[in-house]
């Protein structure tokens, strides 16, 4: 990475400023705030030492004399290469002083800024400023007026550093100002912030820190060598459009939505298991259990209180896993034999206990319900080599099925029995068990994990047509629970943990609400199962961002280099404070680079890639799409569909056009050079060609493509001349 400051010129100008612009009212003609705030400005500076961000009230109620913003432009283009890559960015300004007057606690941000000119401010540049926050806001009381004050540029507004020309930045008050948010009102009092500007010059002079890396722009040029005909780069697109019929999600942020942690964690609880919930004197429990300790129970929305599960007489049971089978919660313990269950519709009454049911000599990985061949409702367990059938209540038997497989610690970790059948967890992967056909069915398929995001599936859950699987991450990847369209064959995430080592091993969903363990954790998230979209279900609760990640886009010819050029998406209720910003990953690097955001509906401007769309070399690339929400918590910016426009680079092969004259002399026969060429036309031979003449200098392997001509008989034997073109192989 490489690090460039930058400085706005002093007066007299050269190539770039710093001032302020405000609007002013003489005293009893004041305006109200909106009017201010809209203004076109009566005042323009670029020569003060020191600029001040004012606010001043006037004599008549509710009116205000004064508001001033700052602007600074920078000349970027001058010192950044063409093919940097923006990765952080931030304005430094000295602060000279402050006051509070009118007792509003005035804040400061970073906003765009487009002044008419680069190196004067004017009266009409003062509503050139922006109205979003494009980065850092410092509060009254954080804002230093002893050193310098950092206003960072967030990573999705870094486009605004301009490689080829002048960067213009504002700073003006947030809270006030860019809200459109009238501050209390006392006459004749003022509040201010006061910056130093390049005329102060020395070391208090506000300046422009550039973070950046330098990317190589793919480009090939022709030599206007007559006869060479280089092979034609065709241009494409991929398009990433989703259906309507796995659009659920996409900007609509299930991924992020926030998560409720209930309040009482449980000790030595790794593994959660809750399970469907029990109906008791019109009491409804969530159950939970653990793979090393019991079950608990709570009937409180929040988890406030919990009280024993699973228990007998004697007290506590072990218990790892729980079902409901014919109106009874079941348990079984992980490694030692004991079936537990409850009477039938009353789980607090004492339980009943099986003693030596099951015995399998291997670790019991899950316990459920399913249906055989007679759709007839079947308790089962796994574990780490297949499923067994439980006969229990009245016969306690255990029956081993045809479902096996070789024995591993991470297969059989969890079974549902879906719309389309059995679905069994085997490790990374999903068997989709149909009568006795087995097929693959796992996020451990190229069909859309992130890298970073597989791991062990730990819980899988059958909500309407979609197939809800929880993924342990383990120490080095995160968690996190993600769905799939039956129909489709992508998943889409619903949550990610924050962290990695954060496991994530149960699901339980019930009434629109998504229950799962996380660490020691239940949470809880919103998940419709009354639609398949949720922007339909007005009371989906967003989140205020979060991020959608896409699998790695290869092209139609995956080792072949290829060039982005833009990026375009359709979207639904875009503006400047509900947002989507883009990044890209590309090859091996783990850096996320900054393309911009997209703040206007249905069909926004595509993002460039570098100045003018010139383009970006990748052999994979995917995107990060952010997702940035407003005030409002009914809303969210949604993103229907995109398309990378890029195009494929393959190597050049040459072709060569030459005379060949035969001729028949005392050294060679004319007749001998047409056949061998003929015989290389017609077997269509591989030839080492040397365009320069000298066997020397460069050889390239070729065939003979065509070789129009004509040849007579002469005195002297068979002679002609032919127009031979030849064509690289490889």
């Amino acid at each position: 990475m490489t690090v460039a400051t930058f400085y706005p010129n002093a007066h007299p100008e050269s190539v770039s400023c710093d001032g302020w612009a405000y609007q002013f009212y003489t005293a009893g003609s004041g305006k109200d705030w909106a009017t201010i705030r809209s203004a076109t400005g009566t005042y323009g500076s670029a020569t003060s030492p020191d600029s001040p961000i004012v606010i001043v009230a006037d004599n008549g109620t509710d009116k205000w004399g004064e508001l001033s913003r700052l602007i600074f432009t920078f000349d970027t283009g001058s010192v950044l290469p063409d093919t940097a890559v923006v990765t952080a960015a931030a304005l430094y300004a000295w602060g000279c002083g402050k006051s509070d007057s009118l007792g509003i606690s005035p804040d400061i941000g970073i906003f765009t800024a487009a002044p008419a000119s680069n190196t004067n401010i004017a009266a009409g540049d003062y509503d050139s400023l922006g109205t979003h926050l494009i980065g850092d806001k410092i509060t009254y009381s954080s804002f230093s007026t002893t050193g310098f004050n950092r206003f960072g540029i967030d990573s999705h507004h870094l486009n605004l550093i301009s490689l080829t020309g002048i960067t213009k930045l504002g700073l003006k008050n947030f809270n006030y100002d860019a809200s459109n948010i009238a501050p209390a009102w006392t006459s004749i009092l003022m509040s201010h912030l006061n910056v130093y500007m390049a005329d102060q010059g020395g070391g208090y002079r506000p300046y422009l820190e550039v973070t950046y890396a330098t990317s190589t722009a793919y480009s090939q040029t022709f030599t206007a060598a007559i006869g060479l005909v280089p092979s034609i780069q065709s241009a494409m697109v991929h398009t990433g459009a989703y259906s309507q019929s796995f659009a659920v999600g996409i900007g609509l942020v299930p991924s992020i939505t926030v998560a409720a942690t209930y309040a009482r964690t449980i000790t030595a609880a790794i593994g959660l298991v809750p399970t469907i919930d029990v109906s008791v004197n019109s009491n409804t429990y969530l159950c939970v259990a653990s793979q090393n300790s019991g079950s608990i129970k709570t009937g409180s929305p929040t988890g406030a209180t919990w009280t024993d599960c699973a228990k007998t007489a004697a007290g506590g049971e072990g218990s790892a896993y729980l079902a409901v089978f014919q109106n009874r919660l079941c348990t079984v313990k992980q490694d030692s034999p004991g079936f537990v269950y409850s009477n039938v519709t009353d789980i607090t009454a004492n339980w009943n206990k099986q003693t030596g049911l099951p015995s399998v000599n291997d670790s019991i990985t899950d316990l459920f319900v399913f249906r055989d061949a007679n759709d007839d409702p079947q308790l089962a367990i796994l574990t780490h080599h297949g499923m067994y059938t439980l006969d229990v209540f009245d016969n306690f038997y255990l029956y081993p099925t045809d479902a096996s497989w070789s024995h591993d610690k991470d297969s059989g970790k969890c079974a549902i029995l879906g719309k389309n059948g059995l679905y069994i967890a085997i490790g990374k992967g999903i068997l989709l068990q149909d009568g006795k056909v087995l097929t693959l069915y796992g996020p451990d398929l190229d069909d859309g994990m992130v890298d970073e995001q597989q791991g062990i599936v730990s819980d899988i859950l059958n909500v309407g047509y979609w197939l809800v699987i929880a993924v342990d991450g383990g120490v080095t990847h995160k968690s996190g629970i993600y769905k799939r369209y039956l129909t489709q064959s992508h998943w889409h995430p619903v949550y990610v943990t924050s962290t990695t080592n954060s496991p994530i091993r149960s699901l339980f969903w019930e009434d629109g609400t998504l229950y799962f363990g996380e660490g020691t954790d239940v949470k809880s998230l919103p998940f419709s199962g009354a639609t398949d979209n949720v922007k339909h279900d007005s009371t989906y609760t967003y989140a205020a961002t979060g991020d959608l990640i896409t699998s790695w886009i290869y092209g139609d010819h995956e080792t072949i280099p290829k060039v982005a050029h833009k990026i375009w998406i359709t979207s639904e209720n875009c503006n400047d404070d509900d947002y989507i910003s883009v990044s890209y990953q590309r090859n091996e690097s783990t850096l996320w680079m900054p393309l911009g955001s997209f703040t206007i509906s249905p069909m926004p401007d595509a993002l460039n890639f570098e100045t003018n769309a010139s383009g970006v070399e990748f052999y994979r690339m995917r995107f990060k799409f952010t997702f940035t929400r407003g005030a409002t918590t009914t809303n969210s910016p949604k993103m229907t569909g995109w398309t990378l426009e890029y195009r494929t680079c393959p190597p050049v092969l040459w072709r060569w056009r030459f005379v060949v004259m035969a001729k028949t002399n005392d050294e060679f026969e004319g007749k001998n050079i047409l056949d061998s060429l003929k015989q290389a036309l017609v077997t269509n031979t591989l030839i080492s060609f040397y365009p320069d003449g000298s066997k020397d200098g460069d050889s390239y392997l070729v065939t003979i493509s065509n070789m129009p001509g004509q040849e007579k008989i002469s005195e002297r034997g068979m002679e002609g001349h032919y127009t031979v073109q030849v064509d690289q192989v490889v």
